[in-house]
């Protein structure tokens, strides 16, 4: 063989067996010692089996805000001075260069009240609809992934989706858990705050945050109780301005006076004690003293040398909730899990689908081979024609093996459809070039093979273009569908087909 005249085959045998090689249990770089051959492919959950959770993010927004002649906080104040329920963290002011900006509240309230709430500040505004700014639903993402990250739930996914009225999705998939498993991780936010509680002149306790996630640097491990304190634990180190309000406010509400240290207990009045609550998601998840020793740190100012502080809790279950949402951060919205949906394929329908899929695609290619061999009633034709067209899946699995992707019943579809353009499109170049009988010279077959070529490269730019929309938009299985056909389309008219009109031509011995 000339190998400079049959360098597309030899391209075709590398690519090949690199792709071999990324699907082999070697590619992974372990080795199994099981009876069974362990590929070295990932699956999503429809082969896998796991959880898939679709839900919008609660919210309303108002576009085109002037906030020109206004301050944010005071704005802020006023709107939630219409909302009791609500907190600090479920309004964002997102104010541009130029004092025109977007306004979120992330709460399901009637779209009139929000639209009142922005009238009693003075604001003028655009529109207001439903969702949150695009800015949002990417810090979600951001947050959940890091979420699922920090939990351990292996191989999560998080994107987002739109359909075609303009609903933005988040939508979730974790391979091999359970759909409590995946609600109970998303279904709150994950604020974290410190509080604390004093009492006032009026005979009354008040309560104060003094602490919330973005004063903290860095977030230790879970510690279980010691002598000096009685509770699981999550030792933090405070930001160099965390540290300083902290301590300035510790000294302006009492707590560094050692005469209100250790007096956060039920024999004293609940309006006389001095508490510091850990609170989680706006509930209070532990209430204890001040020690002598943190007192004494912050009556002497020296706080803020050290900056380290202890997030307690009632059990191990919430300190390692806390740990999680203090290293995640909260989500900036909730998600409204009632206005989505959650599905879950067990483990063992999933096997049953992998068993399926691999049934399937072989009966396509028996039947492509049988149709082929009738059609030609010549192996030196229609057994590369096969071969060809099984080497753009080979190379496919190859392609997600490499990058990891996660098969799922889409993309089993596409390797299908693969199957069928190939062999489609070689069948148009073994029908034009032995067309008008034998080919005589190898000047013929390359004339006749680039008159097919300039045919099956038209079809592929058809499929590609017209799949296209399908890749690009998210519309779940569909883009999967769509992106493993034009892989597939691309890797036949770049490497495969031309690999194939070399194989022809040295089996009819026109080298």
């Amino acid at each position: 063989m000339n190998i400079r005249s049959n360098w597309r085959i030899i391209a075709l045998v590398i690519l090949l067996m690199a792709s071999v090689f990324l699907i082999s249990p070697i590619g992974s770089g372990t080795s199994s010692n099981s009876d069974s051959l362990d590929l070295n492919l990932s699956y999503g959950l429809d082969l896998s089996g796991g959880t898939r959770l679709r839900a919008p993010i609660v919210g309303w927004t108002a576009e085109d805000v002037s906030f020109v002649g206004h301050q944010e906080s005071t704005v802020e104040e006023t709107i939630l001075s219409q909302f009791p329920s609500l907190s600090r963290s479920d309004v964002d002011a997102k104010i541009g260069p130029n004092g025109i900006g977007t306004f979120e509240i992330f709460a399901n309230i009637p779209s009139a009240d929000f639209e009142t709430s922005l009238d009693s500040a003075n604001l003028s505004f655009g529109d207001i609809r439903p969702g949150v700014t695009p800015q949002t639903r990417q810090t979600t993402i951001e947050v959940l992934n890091k979420k699922f990250d920090e939990s351990g739930l292996t191989g999560a996914t998080v994107q987002q989706s739109t359909t075609p009225s303009g609903q933005n999705f988040i939508i979730i998939e974790v391979p091999n858990y359970s759909s409590s498993e995946v609600k109970k991780l998303v279904e709150k936010r994950g604020s974290v705050e410190i509080a604390v509680q004093f009492p006032i002149e009026s005979g009354e306790s008040k309560i104060a945050v003094v602490l919330t996630q973005k004063d903290i640097a860095t977030v230790g491990t879970v510690q279980d109780p010691t002598v000096a304190i009685s509770s699981p634990h999550v030792p933090v180190t405070l930001t160099e301005d965390g540290a300083y309000n902290f301590q300035t406010y510790l000294q302006q509400y009492g707590f560094s006076s050692q005469s209100n240290s250790n007096s956060c207990i039920s024999s004293i009045p609940i309006s006389s004690r001095y508490c510091i609550h850990t609170v989680l998601d706006g509930e209070i998840v532990h209430s204890a003293s001040i020690s002598s020793g943190l007192a004494n740190t912050m009556e002497k100012g020296e706080f803020v040398n050290s900056k380290n502080f202890v997030m307690t809790s009632h059990n191990r279950t919430n300190a390692d909730s806390l740990r999680l949402n203090l290293r995640a951060g909260a989500l900036p919205a909730p998600l409204d899990l009632d206005s989505g949906t959650i599905n879950f394929v067990s483990p063992s329908l999933a096997e049953n689908f992998k068993i399926y899929s691999f049934l399937i695609g072989l009966t396509a290619i028996l039947a492509v081979a049988i149709v082929v061999f009738i059609r030609y009633g010549d192996i030196k034709v229609a057994l590369p024609m096969v071969v060809t067209a099984l080497s753009e899946v080979i190379i496919l699995l190859g392609f997600s093996s490499g990058i990891g992707l996660a098969l799922d019943l889409s993309h089993i579809a596409g390797f299908i459809a693969v199957i069928g353009t190939g062999v489609d499109d070689l069948i148009i170049i073994a029908d034009e070039v032995m067309a008008e009988g034998s080919v005589s010279s190898a000047r013929i077959f390359q004339n006749r093979f680039r008159a097919a070529f300039w045919i099956i490269g038209a079809a592929a730019i058809t499929t590609i273009v017209a799949l296209s929309p399908l890749a690009v938009l998210s519309l779940g299985d569909l883009r999967g569908f769509a992106i493993v056909t034009i892989l597939g389309v691309l890797i036949g008219v770049l490497v495969t087909r031309p690999a194939y009109g070399d194989i022809l031509k040295f089996l009819l011995k026109l080298q």
